[in-house]
């Protein structure tokens, strides 16, 4: 799976889900806040999804995110195939987590190079998945992102609306490393 250069998402790709709940057999746990997320993505098109209410920083089977992730992606977003739909649904991350109390004390900057200076600290605070920035220069940075079991659309899609929560025009290439590991390129126009 591993290759050495930086690739295109192809949006119009399917969803693994299968292979991701068969090869993470321990059920990891994702916060709350990312299961509210994606309830509020659906009511805001009108679909009711039918889940539990959750809260924000409590913590949750993976699992079960990843089916409703699937879930949602169709139910939301029919007329888009999977993987753009939950580029889509993961679009209010940034925005979202930086309203949040613990948002508010890790991103109390207002420019996105210093919030990508502060990623791996938020990854730390949700989660197991590890993100380690391993270049950056004005205007483009790669991330190493380890244990991260989503499907890579959601991280594509976190960075894409980062961008347009600084207003920034930028773009996200992948390359992918294994199944929960991945590397991504962000490139954007500085101001």
């Amino acid at each position: 799976m591993s290759g050495s250069e930086f690739v295109e998402f192809d949006w119009s790709e399917g969803l693994d889900l299968e292979q991701r709940l068969q090869r993470r057999s321990d059920d990891r746990s994702v916060k709350g806040m990312f299961y509210t997320q994606i309830v509020d993505a659906a009511a805001d098109r009108g679909v009711d999804l039918g889940t539990p209410k959750f809260s924000a920083f409590r913590d949750y089977s993976m699992h079960d995110w990843l089916r409703l992730m699937a879930r949602a992606a169709d139910e939301v977003f029919p007329e888009m195939a999977p993987a753009a739909a939950v580029r889509e649904l993961a679009r209010p991350t940034y925005p979202r987590f930086r309203e949040s109390l613990l948002g508010r004390v890790i991103f109390t900057v207002t420019e996105f190079d210093s919030a990508l200076r502060l990623a791996s600290k938020a990854y730390r605070r949700v989660g197991p998945a590890r993100c380690t920035v391993t270049e950056h220069e004005p205007g483009r940075a790669v991330l190493q992102l380890r244990e991260v079991w989503e499907f890579p659309a959601w991280q594509a899609g976190i960075y894409i609306g980062g961008f347009e929560a600084f207003g920034l025009t930028g773009h996200v290439r992948h390359r992918p490393v294994s199944l929960c590991d991945l590397d991504l390129e962000l490139s954007w126009t500085v101001p």
